[in-house]
């Protein structure tokens, strides 16, 4: 799965480490990679590795029924609040910023964020428009990373979508790996593909090269409003992965280095540009949200936007409605690299659940639109019987050689039991005090027999002050492993985790 997170196919920059974001590595570098590597392959089932902001730091002796990996890197980065500093210390090679699945190193690409922003827009589309988005148009910021999901999980539900894009190979990319049918470089261009597309009620996807703090204005001045609008760019982490306006992607990185506090500034300018517009959009009648990547927090904070928050969060606008039906995310890989085993499980799942109609839907759109990237796999939105009964099935099959090697099972970091704000910032937004969820959550996956385990800042919303657990199994086909899993995907549903906070408080 280490080496998964880093497929040309999934990681972001795999030639830099870099996972997701322009800053979510894997390893703190190439060397602590090889070292990780060769721990692994030599590990014994009654040792575990301990990994310390992207380094190996040791391998002591445990027992087998614990974590065979252990992950952390809270505290260097949370430790650490000036940006210039941080970097500093990144640069010097003392830690690596980390970022939900990628310190996981369960990342799959927009693949295993998909059904949630499908389930997200299906949502929206009962909430607001009567269950259907055809002849609907969606405008979004964003196609690198998670935000790559963006234009299939819109066509999925019927809409027309145009995404804005700066850098103009992810959309490229996109487009490769069957999630966006077109890539224009013109603003009239995709204003004539939306229109008709509309019009015809047809689902169609349109990638522009372009920068959503001066296309969205741009949008207004000619009166052009979408039904819906939402955002992910990149715009957590590290501020130099947001391209400033009037700056394109191949020059950006040379202007940062030259002059990081010029770019920042413009950064922080284009950001409140493109939070503005969203808000003048959300006036003219625009159904808009953020899909929890700090763009509110930086406008409110750093941009001088201090009704930034008036745009609210995806997570804690509709993910209740979703997880309020009693579901939570979960993804499984094959390890065998077989589609065929990806394929026996959809009709595992077609056979256990057959009134499920919203999973069989699922699964049929999965099973005919979306391509696999890296090693084959799928996610769904299961209740907790569903998870654990599909957990200890597909344990069965590799004991029985259905599947051709074990799988790797993991809740999706939109667990919200798993993903939480500080207590401050919940405090400062009237809501529960949950800080230490996380931390509870990491330790019962720990002692109910997790195989690895991770605790790192970033949250749902992607931003450093957030606390994120992730744990996975692997189903090997041992009767041990069926009791683990049984355990450990009861976690996600023990203490309640129908819990949403606000990304990107303040």
């Amino acid at each position: 799965m280490l080496m998964n997170s880093l497929d040309a196919e999934v990681a972001e920059q795999p030639q830099l480490l870099v996972v997701n974001g322009s800053s979510g590595k894997a390893a703190r570098n190439w060397e602590c990679y090889a070292a990780i590597r060769q721990a692994l392959q030599t590990l014994n089932s009654d040792e575990t590795l301990l990994v310390q902001s992207g380094q190996p730091a040791d391998v002591i002796k445990t027992h087998p029924g614990v974590p065979r990996v252990l992950l952390a890197d809270i505290e260097l980065e949370r430790m650490q609040p000036n940006e210039e500093k941080f970097q500093a210390l990144e640069r010097g090679g003392l830690l690596s910023r980390w970022r939900l699945t990628t310190a996981a190193w369960t990342a799959t690409g927009p693949q295993g964020i998909l059904p949630t922003l499908d389930e997200t827009l299906a949502t929206v589309a009962s909430r607001h428009f009567n269950g259907d988005l055809s002849g609907k148009w969606v405008v979004a910021g964003g196609m690198g990373g998670a935000g790559g999901a963006q234009p299939l999980a819109a066509t999925l539900n019927g809409a027309a979508f145009l995404g804005i894009e700066a850098d103009g190979e992810r959309i490229l990319r996109r487009v490769r790996a069957g999630y966006c049918d077109i890539c224009v470089n013109h603003l009239d261009e995709a204003i004539r593909l939306m229109k008709n597309a509309v019009r015809q009620r047809r689902a169609l996807s349109v990638g522009l090269i372009g920068n959503c703090a001066e296309v969205l204005p741009e949008l207004a001045r000619r009166g052009m409003v979408p039904d819906i609008l939402a955002d992910w760019t990149l715009a957590h982490g590290q501020l130099q992965a947001y391209i400033p306006a009037g700056m394109n992607a191949a020059e950006a990185p040379g202007h940062y280095r030259k002059d990081p506090d010029t770019y920042l500034k413009r950064a922080y300018e284009s950001v409140a540009e493109h939070a503005s517009a969203m808000l003048e959009f959300k006036k003219l009648g625009s159904l808009t949200f953020e899909f929890g990547n700090y763009l509110r927090a930086i406008a409110y904070a750093e941009g001088g936007v201090k009704n930034a928050f008036d745009i609210p969060g995806f997570a804690s606008e509709y993910l209740p409605s979703i997880s309020n039906k009693g579901r939570g995310p979960l993804r499984w890989v094959a390890l065998s690299g077989e589609r065929a085993d990806i394929r026996l499980v959809d009709d595992l799942l077609v056979d256990l659940f057959p009134d499920d109609l919203p999973l069989l839907r699922w699964i049929r759109l999965a099973a005919t639109r979306v391509r696999f990237e890296g090693l084959p796999g799928r996610a769904c939105w299961l209740s907790e019987e569903q998870q654990r009964l599909l957990g200890v099935r597909i344990n069965e099959l590799v004991s029985q050689g259905h599947l051709k090697a074990p799988f790797v099972i993991t809740p999706d970091h939109f667990d919200c039991s798993r993903a939480v704000r500080p207590a401050s910032l919940a405090e400062a937004r009237g809501r529960d005090v949950v800080n230490e969820e996380s931390l509870l959550n990491a330790l019962l996956a720990a002692d109910s027999g997790a195989v690895w385990v991770s605790l790192q800042s970033g949250g749902a919303s992607g931003g450093r002050d957030a606390l994120n657990a992730s744990h996975a199994l692997v189903a090997d086909g041992t009767p041990q492993m069926a009791g683990r899993i049984e355990r450990v995907l009861s976690l996600n549903f023990a203490r309640g985790i129908l819990r949403y906070h606000d990304a990107g408080s303040v």
